[in-house]
């Protein structure tokens, strides 16, 4: 039997875990050269055209996207609900990308990038307030 670790709420094998922590990684690197992929775009280009340069590069993935959920789970849905979390999340992204990328055009990467950072905080305080969730200081 392989051995359980407790992650919050959830008990998880530790392979799962390798395998989480691994994605956490992952996800950690990507967002660390993507700043650094932003302010070197913003040094050749002004701020509207990044943003712009980025969301037309982003429709690519709309199809890629459904060729793999079609392939990996055949016959799924999106329930409505999901239509107006997705729409929020979508108007919430793009404001929070158009002042990232202004306040990225006026100072230093290591800045903004800190600075920002901290919305994970922002997060943990919603989810208590909004969805009941509890506070874990450990995390």
């Amino acid at each position: 039997m392989q051995p359980v670790t407790s992650l919050g709420a959830f008990d998880i094998g530790l392979s799962a875990l390798v395998g989480l922590n691994a994605l956490v990684v992952t996800c950690l690197i990507c967002w660390g050269v993507w700043g650094i992929f932003d302010k070197k775009a913003l040094a050749k280009a002004s701020e509207r055209d990044v943003f712009l340069a980025m969301v037309l590069l982003e429709l690519p993935q709309v199809p890629i996207v459904f060729l793999i959920l079609n392939h990996s789970f055949p016959g799924w849905t999106v329930s409505p609900q999901l239509w107006l979390f997705g729409a929020l999340s979508a108007v919430l992204y793009s404001v929070s990308m158009a002042s990232y990328l202004a306040a990225l055009s006026r100072t230093e990467a290591s800045y903004v990038l800190g600075f920002t950072a901290g919305y994970p905080l922002v997060t943990q305080i919603l989810a208590v307030a909004i969805l009941g969730e509890s506070l874990v200081m450990s995390r």
